[in-house]
């Protein structure tokens, strides 16, 4: 990450540097089957989300994968 963002085609700020962007997947997902108030977390070793998600994201170290800190920061976010 260049420690900017850039805009994704539907004009929102997204993170990361990605062929398409995870963080649009993760949002048009949850527009088509979440409620609006759901609470998610976001568990990856990569960064390109959205703006608004980051506060969401758990980044995964990819050589440990999910450890016990990573979930207790997941539950975190869920509460």
């Amino acid at each position: 990450m260049y420690g900017a963002y850039h805009t994704s085609p539907q004009e929102e700020p997204f993170m990361g540097f990605t062929p398409g962007c995870r963080g649009l997947e993760i949002a048009e997902w949850l527009t088509r089957h979440a409620e609006p108030d759901a609470s998610y977390v976001i568990l990856d070793d990569e960064e390109d989300f959205l703006q608004r998600q980051a506060s969401r994201l758990v980044r995964i170290n990819p050589e440990t994968g999910l450890t016990p800190v990573d979930a207790r920061k997941a539950m975190v976010v869920l509460k």
